[in-house]
């Protein structure tokens, strides 16, 4: 038997699919097709086939064809299912099948078991591989795990070296400025000391100078006819004071009388004394 489900015409198709295949129009376009249609598959297969081994694919080719019929002449038709029962055959017929089906389906569960079996084979296959993998990445990422860890670290101790390098130069630089300060501080200080000894030694010399003038000025006032009398006269008595001769005659008071004038500042004295002890004096 056959079995078949559609929907009534769509709005916008009834009036044309009425008018032109009329009310009947599902006998055509479906019933009067499927029979042609299961003809057709018949008639390309054999019973074999058509009973056995095509038959569940007859249901969907069934509708696949009439939509596309009732597509191409724009009949508004929408299948929705086609079923058909099988066809009734022998008995012997029926029951030579029903042991292929039979050896089918343990030939089927053989074959579904073979391929559990492959399946559980390459499951574990694929699980080891997996294990493999997993391993593998595990490894792999331990490495560069290690790498990064390395190159870390490695960066750490340029950096280090780096910042150490720059904090001695630092302190060197520091200490350079330090020492050139010092020397500068010391070229000051010895500049100072320079400066204050030059200033010393002109004040040292101006005072001596001013000194020396001062003394010049104050021997100059002392160059008097009464200074030069005096420093003749202590001149003279030191010569005689320290004269060891012993002199005798007429002239030994004249002398002391001519010294005497020539203290009490008589010129005429002084320039007779002078002459006087010019030339020696004679003893008795």
């Amino acid at each position: 038997g056959i079995n078949a489900e559609y929907m009534g015409l769509k709005k916008n198709y009834t009036f044309t699919t009425v008018k032109n295949f009329g009310v009947d129009y599902d006998k055509i376009w479906i019933f009067d097709k499927i029979h042609h249609e299961i003809n057709q598959f018949c008639s390309k297969h054999s019973i074999r086939e058509v009973y056995i081994d095509k038959f569940e694919t007859l249901d969907e080719a069934l509708q696949e064809s009439l939509q596309k019929s009732c597509d191409q002449y724009n009949t508004g038709i929408e299948i929705i299912t086609i079923r058909v029962t099988k066809p009734r055959i022998s008995d012997s017929l029926r029951s030579s099948y029903e042991d292929i089906e039979k050896n089918k389906a343990q030939l089927l569960v053989a074959k579904q078991e073979q391929i559990l079996l492959q399946k559980k084979e390459e499951t574990s296959k694929m699980q080891e591989k997996i294990r493999a993998e997993k391993d593998s990445e595990i490894a792999r990422i331990k490495a560069q795990r290690d790498a990064d860890v390395s190159r870390i670290r490695e960066q750490q101790r340029t950096a280090e070296e780096e910042e150490k390098a720059s904090r001695q130069a630092l302190v060197s630089l520091i200490n350079q400025q330090m020492q050139l300060a010092e020397k500068e501080g010391e070229s000051n200080r010895s500049r100072l000391e320079n400066i204050m000894h030059t200033e010393r030694e002109m004040a040292i010399a101006e005072a001596q100078g001013l000194s020396i003038q001062m003394e010049a000025q104050a021997f100059h006032k002392k160059l008097t006819p009464e200074f030069l009398q005096l420093t003749m006269v202590q001149t003279l008595s030191e010569s005689i004071e320290n004269s060891t001769k012993v002199y005798f005659g007429d002239s030994v008071p004249t002398v002391f009388e001519k010294l005497v004038k020539a203290a009490t500042g008589d010129m005429n004295g002084l320039i007779s004394l002078q002459k006087m002890m010019e030339k020696p004096l004679h003893g008795n």
